[in-house]
């Protein structure tokens, strides 16, 4: 691979809450490239540091949350080094987040049309009012919301669900960035409405070469729109690969536990919808217990040397684009396990 294909290097990055209760790390040792024009799917259950990992790519983790070490390399550059006054140029300029929940990011009291206006006018210091309106009323055309003119008027709360999300998505895509994290971008959504917003981010990358961090619950979801899948569990990457080599041989005991989980529409029908037996792992223990994997508690394979020593990342195939935490990585990929 090229160095100039990779958009966003991650380099050991390292999270930790203080809390009243103790200490969590909510992330650990997380390490990975991101290539141009791609959409990284990332998922794991709720609580498994999604979001978290979101808001420290941007350097927006607050206390009691601390990013204790590693490096974010947005084209060569240390998002975690740079002055305050360089990042804030960077959020919503190169990079721009769209949030879980559209309708706490937007002033109730302005109209969306005023708040766009406002980002675009942000990072295009020369533009006047009026090319501003006319550059809100053409995205609010790009994101396909209705009579585009007459809503730019309007106050947040008298849009939909998935139009103030089109909004949010206009709002980030003001500042022409290279790279959008889209955090849960279809949560609280019926089901048609997610598939016109996971639509529209995958046309993004189709026609601006947008790269695209895709954050969900949703395995099926990144099925269809993400090139490559994340695995996350706890705070860690425990499988990462091409997105059709983890869906056809997942090699983590947890990714084959999410797949196997989906409900199905077709085939032979279950009694039962299987499911991962166990809870997720409580991150208060864990720097008690610092030896072991952290998802042996849970695992329907674990051996001893799970509890007693933590797996390093192991190559799944020879291509270099697939890999797994697991001591029976090569077993569970030939089906041996």
């Amino acid at each position: 691979m090229k160095h100039n294909d990779i958009i966003l290097s991650v380099r050991d990055l390292k999270v930790r809450f203080f809390t009243r209760r103790g200490i969590v790390d909510a992330l650990n040792d997380i390490t990975f490239d991101l290539k141009r024009k791609q959409i990284l799917g990332i998922v794991g259950e709720s609580g498994s540091g999604k979001s978290v990992m979101a808001l420290a790519l941007l350097n927006l983790v607050e206390k009691p949350g601390k990013i204790l070490k590693g490096a974010v390399l947005f084209e060569g550059r240390d998002l975690l080094k740079i002055s305050e006054q360089e990042m804030r140029t960077l959020r919503g300029g190169e990079i721009s987040m769209i949030f879980p929940d559209p309708m706490s990011a937007f002033d109730p009291t302005l109209t969306v049309g005023y708040q766009v206006m406002e980002t675009i006018q942000r990072h295009h210091n020369s533009i006047t009012k009026k090319d501003a309106q006319e550059m809100a009323i053409e995205l609010f055309r790009k994101v396909k919301i209705p009579s585009p003119e007459k809503r730019l008027d309007e106050f947040p709360a008298m849009f939909s669900g998935g139009m103030i999300q089109r909004v949010m998505i206009a709002d980030a895509l003001s500042s022409n960035p290279k790279f959008i994290i889209a955090d849960n971008p279809t949560q609280a959504l019926d089901v048609t409405i997610q598939a016109q917003i996971l639509e529209l981010i995958n046309e993004l990358r189709n026609t601006f070469g947008t790269t695209i961090i895709l954050i969900t619950n949703s395995l099926p979801i990144l099925a269809k729109y993400a090139d490559e899948i994340m695995v996350l569990y706890a705070g860690r990457i425990v499988e990462h690969g091409e997105k059709n080599s983890i869906l056809r041989n997942p090699c983590h005991p947890y990714t084959q536990g999410l797949i196997e989980s989906i409900p199905r529409v077709s085939g032979e029908r279950l009694k039962r919808l299987k499911t991962i037996k166990g809870f997720s792992s409580d991150r208060l223990q864990t720097e008690i217990k610092s030896e072991g994997c952290i998802f042996s508690e849970r695992c329907k394979y674990a051996q001893d040397i799970c509890f007693r020593q933590s797996p390093d990342a192991a190559l799944v195939n020879s291509s270099g684009v697939h890999f797994s935490k697991c001591f029976l990585t090569n077993d569970l990929s030939h089906g041996k396990a």
